[in-house]
């Protein structure tokens, strides 16, 4: 993922953090405007893929940079293989620790739905990135951060 678009992923999600006021309503590391400050905004992305997939390393990588430049903190989690019961039980642990926002991979969305929905619930901004693009706002997400899996296989196949 070169520079720009892992800065639009995550500098998308910091903006609706700061729009909804952070995710959990508390004052502490707060501006007066009620958005919290950046040293104190901890993003979880949720992922199917594995950091040690090269696309997925790239994506992690990117991530991390992006926020690193942004001063907030990342956490990348994904089950070690592709495994929908691990991945909803990471978003349910993620949702437990409070994060400012999620970011979530969705490419199961009827398997990940309960874990996301409590996500959007709990009041945490989240958005879905790489897959979910058909399924984001049904599930309550704020937008999506990623192509149609059209283009992906269109792409593939070029």
């Amino acid at each position: 993922m070169s520079h720009a678009p892992r800065m639009a992923c995550l500098a998308a999600l910091v903006a609706a953090l700061w729009g909804c006021g952070g995710g959990d309503g508390s004052a502490a590391g707060s501006t007066a405007a009620g958005a919290p400050e950046r040293g104190s905004v901890r993003i979880v992305m949720v992922s199917h893929g594995q950091t040690s997939d090269p696309f997925w390393s790239i994506v992690a990588n990117g991530a991390d940079d992006a926020a690193r430049e942004l001063g907030v903190r990342l956490e990348y989690q994904a089950p070690s293989s592709f495994d929908m019961v691990r991945e909803s039980q990471l978003i349910d642990a993620a949702v437990a620790s409070r994060p400012s926002a999620l970011a979530i991979s969705v490419p199961d969305p009827d398997a990940l739905a309960p874990s996301i929905k409590a996500a959007v619930a709990a009041g945490i901004p989240a958005i879905s990135v790489n897959s979910g693009d058909a399924v984001w706002e049904r599930l309550g997400f704020l937008g999506h951060i990623g192509q149609t899996e059209y283009e992906s296989g269109r792409a593939a196949g070029e």
